[in-house]
Protein backbone atom coordinates (compact mmCIF):
# COMPACT_ATOMS: atom_id res chain seq x y z
CA UNK A 1 0.00 0.00 0.00
CA UNK A 2 2.89 2.45 0.76
CA UNK A 3 4.40 1.32 -2.54
CA UNK A 4 1.15 2.80 -4.69
CA UNK A 5 0.87 6.16 -2.34
CA UNK A 6 -1.73 5.35 -0.43
CA UNK A 7 0.09 5.45 2.93
CA UNK A 8 -3.75 5.58 4.73
CA UNK A 9 -4.65 2.33 3.38
CA UNK A 10 -0.87 0.81 5.26
CA UNK A 11 -2.41 2.93 8.34
CA UNK A 12 -5.69 1.43 8.30
CA UNK A 13 -4.03 -2.14 7.98
CA UNK A 14 -1.23 -2.08 10.53
CA UNK A 15 -4.77 -0.57 12.59
CA UNK A 16 -6.79 -3.91 12.00
CA UNK A 17 -3.82 -6.23 12.60
CA UNK A 18 -2.80 -4.55 15.57
CA UNK A 19 -6.34 -4.42 16.78
CA UNK A 20 -6.84 -8.08 16.02
CA UNK A 21 -3.36 -9.27 17.67
CA UNK A 22 -4.34 -6.66 21.25
CA UNK A 23 -8.40 -7.76 21.74
CA UNK A 24 -7.55 -11.46 22.94
CA UNK A 25 -5.09 -10.12 25.79
CA UNK A 26 -7.61 -6.35 26.76
CA UNK A 27 -10.74 -9.44 26.86
CA UNK A 28 -8.63 -11.09 29.87
CA UNK A 29 -7.79 -8.06 31.05
CA UNK A 30 -10.51 -6.90 31.52
CA UNK A 31 -12.64 -10.30 32.96
CA UNK A 32 -9.61 -11.83 35.32
CA UNK A 33 -12.32 -14.57 35.95
CA UNK A 34 -12.39 -15.86 32.49
CA UNK A 35 -8.73 -15.12 32.77
CA UNK A 36 -8.55 -17.91 36.22
CA UNK A 37 -11.54 -20.98 34.61
CA UNK A 38 -9.50 -21.23 31.29
CA UNK A 39 -7.31 -24.47 31.53
CA UNK A 40 -3.64 -25.16 33.32
CA UNK A 41 -0.47 -25.13 30.26
CA UNK A 42 -0.29 -29.16 29.50
CA UNK A 43 0.09 -31.72 26.97
CA UNK A 44 -3.00 -29.79 24.69
CA UNK A 45 -0.90 -26.30 25.02
CA UNK A 46 2.40 -28.87 23.16
CA UNK A 47 -0.38 -29.98 20.66
CA UNK A 48 -1.38 -26.25 19.75
CA UNK A 49 1.62 -25.05 19.37
CA UNK A 50 2.89 -28.10 17.07
CA UNK A 51 -0.75 -27.36 14.91
CA UNK A 52 -0.01 -23.85 15.23
CA UNK A 53 3.52 -24.26 14.03
CA UNK A 54 2.61 -26.32 10.88
CA UNK A 55 -0.11 -23.85 10.26
CA UNK A 56 2.41 -21.23 10.36
CA UNK A 57 4.79 -23.14 7.87
CA UNK A 58 2.17 -23.16 5.03
CA UNK A 59 1.65 -19.67 5.91
CA UNK A 60 5.06 -18.76 5.71
CA UNK A 61 5.09 -20.74 2.53
CA UNK A 62 2.20 -18.28 0.95
CA UNK A 63 4.67 -15.46 1.59
CA UNK A 64 7.81 -17.15 0.13
CA UNK A 65 5.24 -17.68 -2.97
CA UNK A 66 4.41 -14.18 -3.28
CA UNK A 67 8.19 -12.95 -3.18
CA UNK A 68 8.82 -16.07 -5.68
CA UNK A 69 6.08 -14.65 -8.59
CA UNK A 70 7.31 -10.63 -7.72
CA UNK A 71 11.14 -11.35 -7.92
CA UNK A 72 10.67 -14.00 -11.19
CA UNK A 73 12.66 -16.50 -9.19
CA UNK A 74 10.16 -19.25 -10.81
CA UNK A 75 10.62 -21.88 -7.52
CA UNK A 76 7.47 -21.66 -6.01
CA UNK A 77 4.50 -22.48 -8.54
CA UNK A 78 1.16 -23.65 -8.29
CA UNK A 79 2.19 -27.03 -8.01
CA UNK A 80 4.88 -26.91 -5.42
CA UNK A 81 2.36 -24.93 -3.45
CA UNK A 82 -0.42 -27.39 -3.52
CA UNK A 83 2.35 -30.39 -2.48
CA UNK A 84 3.33 -28.36 0.69
CA UNK A 85 0.15 -27.52 1.53
CA UNK A 86 -1.53 -31.11 1.28
CA UNK A 87 1.69 -32.88 3.21
CA UNK A 88 1.13 -30.22 6.12
CA UNK A 89 -2.63 -30.75 5.95
CA UNK A 90 -2.06 -34.58 6.19
CA UNK A 91 0.93 -34.01 8.77
CA UNK A 92 -1.50 -31.82 11.17
CA UNK A 93 -3.82 -35.01 10.42
CA UNK A 94 -1.70 -37.45 11.86
CA UNK A 95 -0.48 -35.57 14.49
CA UNK A 96 -4.21 -35.03 15.97
CA UNK A 97 -4.63 -38.50 15.49
CA UNK A 98 -1.89 -39.56 17.13
CA UNK A 99 -0.16 -41.34 14.69
CA UNK A 100 2.74 -39.03 14.56
CA UNK A 101 4.60 -38.10 18.33
CA UNK A 102 7.23 -36.00 19.19
CA UNK A 103 8.99 -35.39 22.63
CA UNK A 104 6.74 -33.99 24.98
CA UNK A 105 3.87 -35.20 23.62
CA UNK A 106 1.35 -37.30 25.56
CA UNK A 107 0.36 -40.67 24.01
CA UNK A 108 -3.42 -40.61 22.27
CA UNK A 109 -5.38 -43.19 24.46
CA UNK A 110 -8.48 -42.14 22.81
CA UNK A 111 -9.55 -39.86 20.09
CA UNK A 112 -12.57 -37.49 20.81
CA UNK A 113 -15.42 -36.66 18.61
CA UNK A 114 -13.67 -33.30 18.97
CA UNK A 115 -10.44 -33.82 17.83
CA UNK A 116 -11.70 -36.45 15.38
CA UNK A 117 -13.92 -34.15 13.72
CA UNK A 118 -10.93 -31.42 13.14
CA UNK A 119 -8.24 -34.48 11.80
CA UNK A 120 -10.82 -35.26 9.39
CA UNK A 121 -11.20 -31.55 8.33
CA UNK A 122 -7.44 -31.72 7.77
CA UNK A 123 -7.53 -34.73 6.06
CA UNK A 124 -10.07 -33.48 3.95
CA UNK A 125 -8.47 -30.12 3.19
CA UNK A 126 -5.39 -32.44 1.91
CA UNK A 127 -7.19 -34.06 0.02
CA UNK A 128 -8.15 -31.40 -1.43
CA UNK A 129 -5.28 -29.91 -2.42
CA UNK A 130 -3.71 -32.93 -3.41
CA UNK A 131 -6.81 -33.30 -6.08
CA UNK A 132 -5.92 -29.69 -7.58
CA UNK A 133 -2.16 -31.41 -8.40
CA UNK A 134 -4.66 -33.47 -11.39
CA UNK A 135 -5.72 -29.62 -12.80
CA UNK A 136 -8.87 -29.84 -10.69
CA UNK A 137 -9.84 -26.06 -10.12
CA UNK A 138 -9.92 -25.18 -6.44
CA UNK A 139 -12.17 -22.58 -6.36
CA UNK A 140 -11.55 -19.60 -4.36
CA UNK A 141 -8.45 -21.05 -3.37
CA UNK A 142 -6.81 -20.45 -7.15
CA UNK A 143 -6.84 -16.71 -5.71
CA UNK A 144 -3.89 -17.46 -3.35
CA UNK A 145 -0.86 -18.67 -5.73
CA UNK A 146 0.24 -17.82 -8.86
CA UNK A 147 0.35 -20.63 -11.53
CA UNK A 148 2.99 -22.81 -12.86
CA UNK A 149 5.19 -20.51 -15.68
Amino acid sequence: AVATGTWLTAVAGMTVYSLAIAVPFVALALSPGVLKKMPKAGAWMNELKVVGGLIEVAAALKFLVIADHAWGWGVFGRTVTLICWSVIAVAIAAYLLGWIRWDGDDRIEHVGPGRLFIALAFAGLGLFFAAGLTGLSLGAFEGLFPGDG
